[in-house]
């Protein structure tokens, strides 16, 4: 994926974005109202979480929705998920597009950095921005990579990770990029984390057990982060070990410094808490879909929100981890589906982001899952696959029928 001397062109966002942003937002004060549609995906989640948030303390009225709209007829906010058709002076759409290259096509914002990073840079010279935005834009940052590098984040989300560093509310060392790291038995780490993805280690404890206990680890359930670091012997050993299980495993290239890398961290609620584990709690919420979707959405109105959100992580990460194991070990193809018996995992995109990771022969078809009677996909595994898309069936948390 990179070297570690990686060089995105680093543009003046809010100068390029800003004008059409500010646009919509006079719009918007026009109106009396604006609407947010964001892709069922953490990144866009977050980014209208912050949206939402900076227009309720700036008198607009805003809400966000799953499910785009077939016609546009208020000023509309799109997050990573593009119109059927966009009217210039109603909509503005943030895309992600990976790669180097930011731009702005008419009223379609391109950018390579994470949406909400783009939004944040977008809107903060003219709306006041918070701590908890920065941290969120991190996590986003992670979901899309961009914190795999040898100096940890970079482009857009490098410059906020290094103003809160300067200021003391972001930490960072070397370690290795588990959920958790920080905070758990190493045991419970590997067996949780699901990006990057450990082929016969995530979700299986027993497995992650016997790993330990071949690196020489004679109470292998007990050993820590501080236990692993405590000499370079053991380092070397459990990332060499650690790099050729996801190597020989998957059927992509997969960059070291998806194991070991840079670990932030952050105080929250006089707790230390590493980023890693934040992003692992929204992959959770993002797997267990539902309701849970529109609680990140509305996040900020939740002072106690990321106390809930690692209880969430706590309670659930087990059993998604383990689910999402068998149904990537066991997934069928019909109909040029890739179909996923479900239970608590109910959204495709968590799977998407595990299968693109390790590579495997049938990705990138679309993912469906099977609850019940009902074989259900979403707009963005439809979208990826270039499928015709009838908006009036889709439903509000942007989920499809497509068999029984």
């Amino acid at each position: 994926m990179n070297n570690g001397c990686i060089q995105l062109k680093l543009y003046d966002v809010a100068g390029i974005a800003g004008k059409a942003f500010s646009n919509i937002v006079k719009t918007a004060k026009d109106h009396g109202f604006v609407r947010i549609v964001s892709a069922t995906d953490i990144d866009p989640i977050i980014a209208a979480s912050i949206l939402l948030r900076v227009f309720k303390e700036n008198d607009i009225d805003a809400t966000a929705i799953f499910n785009p709209p077939v016609e546009i007829e208020e000023p509309t906010i799109f997050l990573d998920i593009m119109p059927q058709r966009c009217i210039k002076e109603l909509c503005i759409v943030f895309r992600y597009t990976g790669g180097t290259e930011f731009s702005i096509d008419s009223n379609i914002v391109n950018t390579p950095f994470s949406i909400s990073a783009t939004i944040l840079k977008t809107i903060e010279d003219i709306w006041i921005t918070s701590f908890h935005d920065r941290i969120l834009c991190l996590v986003a940052g992670i979901d899309r990579g961009k914190d795999l590098s040898k100096n940890g984040f970079y482009g857009l989300e490098q410059s906020i990770a290094e103003e809160l560093v300067s200021s003391n509310k972001l930490f960072y060392d070397i370690g290795f990029r588990l959920w958790g790291w920080k905070h758990q038995r190493i045991y419970k780490c590997l067996s949780r984390t699901l990006r990057p993805y450990l082929p016969g280690l995530s979700g299986l404890e027993e497995n992650t057990v016997n790993f330990l206990s071949k690196l020489g680890f004679s109470d292998p359930i007990t050993v820590s982060s501080a236990d692993i670091m405590s000499s370079n012997d053991r380092v070397k050993a459990f990332a060499t070990e650690l790099i050729k299980i996801v190597r020989e495993k998957s059927l992509r290239k997969r960059d070291p410094y998806e194991i070991v890398s840079r670990v932030y961290y952050v105080g929250l609620r006089q707790d230390i808490v590493d980023l890693l584990r934040i992003y692992g709690a929204y992959f959770i919420a993002l797997a267990l879909g539902g309701d849970i979707l529109y609680n990140l959405l509305y996040a900020y109105l939740d002072t106690s929100f990321f106390t809930k959100l690692l209880l969430l992580y706590e309670y659930f990460s087990d059993k998604v981890s383990k689910e999402i194991v068998k149904g990537i070990n066991n997934y069928t193809r019909e109909r040029d589906f890739i179909v996923i018996k479900g239970n608590i995992v109910k959204r495709p995109e968590v799977y998407s982001k595990v299968f693109q990771d390790i590579g495997i022969k049938d990705y990138p078809l679309p993912i469906a899952i099977e609850t019940g009677d009902h074989i259900i996909t979403s707009y963005l595994e439809l979208v990826k696959a270039g499928k015709n898309i009838d908006l009036d069936k889709i439903n509000l948390d942007q989920t499809m029928y497509v068999g029984e």
